[in-house]
C-alpha cells in the first residue's frame, strides 16, 4: 500500500543523479522563487511501460505552453509523432472532455476544464505551504511521521509528508492512493463527503468487500462517529502494527484534507495517545485557521 518501515541504520544507497531545472512560480514558503533553480531526482520519472497512445495524447496536452497557445493540427501531429489522422482522434477525444477547444480557424487551445485543473492544483499547493510549518511542529512534538492527505475520486491522496527521525519509521511515498474506507485520515475524507457520495462509494465498495459489507451499519456509526468528533484512530488498518489517528482541515467550511499522524503501536502507549488525538487535533484547527485567514 506505498508504506514501510525503514530503518536509518542501513547503509544508505547511492544519492541518485539529480539535474538543475529553472522552474517560476509567485514566491511564498515553501515555494521556488521565479528563475530559482531546484533539482529534480529523474530516477523517480521512470517511463511507464504498455501507454504510449496515453503518452501522446498527454504529450499534445504538454505542447501548449504561453508562447504558443494556439496549434494546429499539424503541429500537434508533428510534435507527438504520429499521423494527421490519428492526430485528429486525439484532439476529438480532448475537445470531449474540454481540455481542448477550437477557435473556429484551423487552430486550437487549452479548453475551459484546464482552467478549473489549474486552480485545483494552485489550491493544493496552497494547503501545502500553510500545513507544511504545522505538520512539522506536530513531527517535532510527537516523534512520530505526519502527513497530509486530500480526496481524489475514490481514493485519500498524500500530497506532503513529514517524516519521523526515529531509526525505525514509517515512509508513505507522496502521490500514492489509499482506499477511502482504510486508514485513520482517509476514513476523514469518508466520513465527510456529501451524504449521497458517501452512501454511493459504501455501495460499491462493499459488493466487492464481503467483510465490508458484513460490518457495514457498523462502520456507517463509526464514520458518523468521526464526522461528529473530528478525531478518527486506525490501527494496522494499512500496514501491520501501525496505529494512526487523523483529523479534518477546513476551508471555507468543508473539509478539504486530513492530517495524520503514524507510528508504529509498541512506540505509543495507550498513555501517550489521547496527547497524541489532542495535538494532531490541534494542527488540524490551526490549518483550518491559516486557510481561513489567507482566503480572507
Amino acid at each position: 500500500m506505498g508504506v514501510k518501515v525503514s530503518r536509518s541504520d542501513k547503509k544508505p544507497a547511492a544519492r541518485p543523479h539529480v539535474e538543475p531545472v529553472a522552474v517560476q512560480r509567485r514566491t511564498s514558503k515553501g515555494r521556488a522563487a521565479a528563475g530559482q533553480t531546484i533539482a529534480v531526482d529523474k530516477s523517480s520519472m521512470r517511463r511507464t511501460h504498455g501507454a504510449e497512445s496515453s503518452r501522446k495524447v498527454l504529450g499534445i496536452l504538454a505542447y501548449f505552453e504561453a508562447k504558443r497557445p494556439v496549434a494546429t493540427i499539424d503541429q500537434l501531429a508533428q510534435a507527438v509523432d504520429v499521423p494527421k489522422s490519428t492526430a485528429y482522434r486525439y484532439v476529438a477525444l480532448l475537445r470531449e472532455m474540454n481540455f481542448i477547444a477550437d477557435d473556429g480557424r484551423g487552430g486550437y487551445h487549452l479548453g475551459p476544464r484546464i482552467l478549473h485543473m489549474a486552480t485545483a492544483a494552485e489550491a493544493a499547493m496552497d494547503y501545502i505551504d500553510i500545513a507544511y510549518p504545522i505538520m512539522e511542529r506536530l513531527c517535532e512534538n510527537t516523534g512520530e511521521t505526519v502527513l497530509l492527505l486530500r480526496r481524489v475520486g475514490d481514493s485519500g491522496v498524500c500530497i506532503s509528508r513529514v517524516e519521523s527521525s526515529n531509526p525505525i519509521r514509517l515512509f508513505f511515498e507522496i502521490g500514492r492512493a489509499w482506499p477511502l474506507h482504510r486508514g485513520a485520515s482517509s476514513k476523514v475524507l469518508l466520513a465527510n463527503m456529501p451524504p449521497r457520495e458517501r452512501t454511493a462509494y459504501l455501495e460499491r465498495i462493499a459488493e466487492a468487500d464481503p467483510a465490508l459489507k458484513a460490518r457495514l451499519p457498523k462502520f456507517v456509526k463509526e464514520l458518523d462517529a468521526i464526522r461528529d468528533s473530528g478525531i478518527s484512530i486506525s490501527k494496522a488498518e494499512i500496514t501491520p502494527d501501525i496505529w494512526a489517528v487523523a483529523a479534518p482541515v477546513f476551508d471555507a467550511g468543508k473539509v478539504v484534507a486530513a492530517i495524520s499522524l503514524a507510528g508504529p503501536a509498541y512506540r505509543i502507549p495507550d498513555a501517550s495517545r489521547q496527547s497524541f488525538e489532542t495535538l494532531t487535533s490541534d494542527a488540524a484547527q490551526l490549518i483550518s485557521a491559516a486557510l481561513a485567514q489567507v482566503r480572507s
